[in-house]
């Protein structure tokens, strides 16, 4: 579509789908329909909602009756409050600060839009992977999906540049890129490789397919930016014999490793730059109160000690003084670090907030009320 990345409707605001609907009018899209490669969650919820509609069933009841249950799939759910008491199930875990941590769940139990809150174990996902092998059709040679829709959905739809793509293609080097119906595809080895990544907060997956040579593979994970998964998938698909082998665990830690590298080293030229022993042009507190973005929503930013708190309906990030105005915005689990900047009114007030390119206005006590 064009549009980028609208995932902090549903993993930060808790906006429901309907009104995402809505929203989408005031995106600015980053590229022309079909032009670009830019992934884009909503959509695929989108997908589900369509599925709602014409069917009558939520799309998750709809994919449990219609392909689910039929492929014997029977420890997958469209929630997490759907898991059983009798299915042990993993927790999400990230690293920092040299340390191991639990993360928080980044979907809530009784979401359920359709994009990351399917819940499956190793087998049903290998029960998938056979399914779509045969082409649609279940161990038992009963067809659940027409030839022509398997064939369409591993038809290349959208060319990809390599800066939209995987960066293991620094490894696999592939002559051609390109994106299915919820596949990534490439060349490699002269056979095509059609696979997709899985990424909460704390949980990683990867499935690929080799159907020309009726291969799969399947990696599920519960440390978050584990990019083991890239490695089991490449270590499948490779089918050299010779020396020329190359050592995938190996490789894909470096690869991985050298890009965390030159973050840190881009962040470090940005810590350079900071203006030290500057103050805020006002009391920490005048910065505090209700904040709005017509694409975002509504936020809170609260005081707490010497930092202020950004909050909204799901998450919080932390905001601490960098230097003038500016405020350093991160959330350590997420990975996330960037800066917000503050303007002061000609009223001597803060009236609004810069972030990741978006506005966000002061809301007055008075505006509140209406």
């Amino acid at each position: 579509t064009g549009i980028p990345s609208t995932d902090f409707w549903s993993l930060f605001q808790n906006i429901p789908l309907d009104e995402q609907l809505t929203l989408f009018q005031k995106v600015p899209a980053f590229a022309p329909l079909r032009t670009r490669l830019i992934y884009q969650n909503t959509m695929y919820e989108i997908a589900g909602l369509v599925i709602e509609r014409i069917s009558g069933l939520r799309w998750d009841d709809f994919l449990t009756k219609r392909l689910w249950k039929p492929i014997g799939m029977n420890e997958t759910f469209g929630t997490r409050g759907q898991i059983r008491e009798e299915h042990s199930h993993v927790k999400p875990y990230f690293f920092a600060e040299n340390e191991l941590k639990e993360a928080r769940w980044d979907i809530l139990a009784d979401n359920a839009d359709a994009s990351g809150s399917v819940w499956s174990s190793i087998n049903d996902m290998s029960l998938w992977a056979q399914f779509l092998l045969r082409d649609g059709v279940t161990a038992d040679s009963i067809r659940l999906l027409s030839k022509k829709s398997i064939d369409e959905m591993f038809e290349p739809h959208q060319l990809a540049a390599t800066y939209d793509f995987y960066p293991t293609t620094e490894l696999t080097r592939p002559n051609w890129r390109s994106y299915g119906l919820a596949w990534f595809q490439q060349d490699f080895q002269g056979r095509k490789i059609d696979f997709h990544t899985g990424s909460l907060l704390g949980l990683t997956a990867i499935i690929g397919l080799d159907r020309a040579n009726n291969k799969a593979v399947i990696a599920l994970g519960n440390r978050d930016h584990a990019e083991l998964r890239h490695a089991l998938l490449w270590e499948v698909m490779d089918n050299s014999i010779d020396n020329s082998r190359l050592d995938w665990n190996q490789e894909i830690f470096d690869l991985y490793e050298k890009r965390a590298n030159k973050r840190e080293k881009n962040w470090e030229e940005t810590c350079k730059k900071q203006i030290k022993n500057t103050k805020t042009s006002l009391p920490l507190d005048a910065y505090t109160g209700k904040y709005q973005n017509s694409i975002i929503g509504n936020i809170i930013v609260e005081k707490y000690d010497s930092i202020l708190i950004y909050k909204s309906e799901l998450i919080e990030f932390e905001m601490s003084h960098w230097h003038f105005d500016t405020f350093l915005f991160r959330n350590l689990p997420m990975q996330i670090r960037d800066f917000a900047t503050f303007t002061i009114g000609i009223d001597g007030m803060v009236s609004s907030f810069e972030l990741y390119g978006y506005t966000y206005e002061r809301i007055k006590d008075d505006e509140t009320d209406k």
